[in-house]
């Protein structure tokens, strides 16, 4: 019920159902090829694509263990029953990427040019063969095998992020590790040094001009003054903050392109597990470059071990922790000045912050000022009401003279017979010391 033509083309005879297989099958590597529809029932579509076993025993696409089957009417994925996944429906016209990996042992579909997405997991076969099977009793489907060929890792696996770095932070890494290890020989060290030092000397046009960097003063006095600027420019700028928050979009830009870049390169983006970084296994310590993850949210990666047995495995993402990244070589960055060094402080924003403690330490100063330096009338009727009460305690202390008196005597005389009873009591305390 089925008609090979030109060695590549599968067309749906009558007679009912049937299927048919590539005669070159894969049985390790990664291989991918596509199959091309060339003809179909619009909007009742009959066919699937895939992979299968040989011999086939159940072809069947609901019910096979033999093939594991996209489907063209639904989308729907077939192996052992329907799957949980479903990928886009395709028809007459469109052409399907279908991506094989024996050694990661995975099956990934994509349509039209479409990165290939990831179908079938743990596949258990030693040898497999690209297929079509036309599950309805309409003929005159057609169907072209194509393109078969030999690739690397599979292209569908993903960074794995937020466990693994993002995609971002990956391809800066890349980059990074290439322009340190450039830096580390000769001929490239001077040229890499010129271009970082020409990126950091722009730190200081852009924080020239925009006018907000912060001036500290050692004496008390100008850093007041200062102070007393700092108000009055946010008072004119409407609560604006200072320093980098003033930049304009332009000089942000050439921070973020020109001068972040160099800061990369000395201090790196992010050391920890990558796609394309070097890693070891904890539990056996041995060495492998990670190769991704499959589907999102996974907890195992794709690693490529450094032994040739077993080239690529699944394992658990907490078995493995990164390997030490090459570093910068600061010994041979030469050029750096006592300049650059300051205006890469103001780029961390600690002046920024000494500024705002000046301002607080100014405003709680003043804040616990004697509230007598304010109101010069409320002060004079304050005085005349001292010196009121200083005479009137005058004329009391003369109508009760003769009693002051007595008291002040009395006061002595108590004095000293206390003193003398003191002295009294410290004789014996020594006497008793000496005894």
């Amino acid at each position: 019920c089925c008609i090979v033509e030109n060695g590549q083309i599968l067309t749906h005879g009558s007679g009912g159902k049937g299927y048919g297989l590539a005669s070159t099958g894969v049985s390790s590597g990664c291989y991918q090829w596509k199959f091309y529809i060339v003809k179909e029932n619009r909007g009742n579509e009959g066919t699937c694509v895939g992979v299968s076993r040989w011999p086939v025993h159940d072809f069947n696409h609901r019910t096979t263990s033999d093939m594991w089957l996209y489907r063209a009417y639904s989308g729907n994925l077939y192996h052992n029953g329907e799957q949980a996944l479903a990928l886009t429906s395709f028809t007459q016209g469109d052409f399907i990427t279908c991506v094989l990996d024996m050694e990661a042992r995975t099956i990934s579909f994509g349509k039209n040019g479409e990165e290939p997405k990831l179908a079938f997991e743990d596949v258990d076969a030693g040898e497999l063969y690209p297929c079509v099977m036309f599950y309805s009793s309409n003929p005159g489907e057609k169907v072209k095998i194509c393109d078969m060929q030999m690739r690397g890792t599979p292209r569908d696996l993903l960074p794995g992020d937020p466990i693994c770095s993002p995609v971002a932070a990956v391809l800066a890494e890349a980059t990074i590790q290439l322009i340190r290890i450039l830096h580390r020989t000769d001929r490239w060290t001077h040229c890499i040094n010129k271009k970082m030092m020409e990126r950091l000397y722009r730190i200081k046009g852009c924080l020239k001009e925009s006018s907000q960097k912060l001036k500290k003063s050692r004496s008390l006095q100008s850093r007041e003054e200062n102070e007393v600027r700092e108000e009055e420019e946010k008072t004119k700028h409407c609560g604006r903050p200072h320093g980098l928050a003033d930049l304009s979009d332009l000089q942000l830009k050439t921070l973020c392109m020109e001068v972040w870049p160099v800061l990369a390169v000395i201090g790196g983006v992010d050391a920890g597990l990558r796609v394309g970084g070097r890693c070891i296994h904890k539990q056996t310590g041995r060495h492998a470059t990670l190769l991704g993850v499959v589907k999102e949210g996974s907890a195992s990666a794709k690693v490529q071990w450094d032994e040739a047995e077993i080239t690529i495995s699944d394992t658990p993402l907490y078995n493995l922790e990164p390997c030490e990244p090459l570093p910068f070589d600061v010994a041979r960055f030469r050029g750096l000045t006592a300049t650059v060094l300051l205006d890469l402080t103001y780029l961390t924003g600690i002046h920024e912050d000494l500024g705002k403690q000046g301002v607080k330490r100014h405003e709680k100063r003043h804040k616990h000022d004697p509230e007598d330096k304010g109101d010069p009338d409320q002060k004079t009727e304050g005085d005349a009401a001292s010196e009121a009460r200083s005479v009137h305690s005058t004329e009391e202390a003369k109508g009760h003279g003769p009693k002051l008196e007595s008291e002040s005597s009395s006061f002595s005389l108590d004095a000293i017979s206390l003193g003398m009873e003191c002295q009294h009591l410290n004789a014996e305390g020594k006497k008793k010391n000496h005894e």
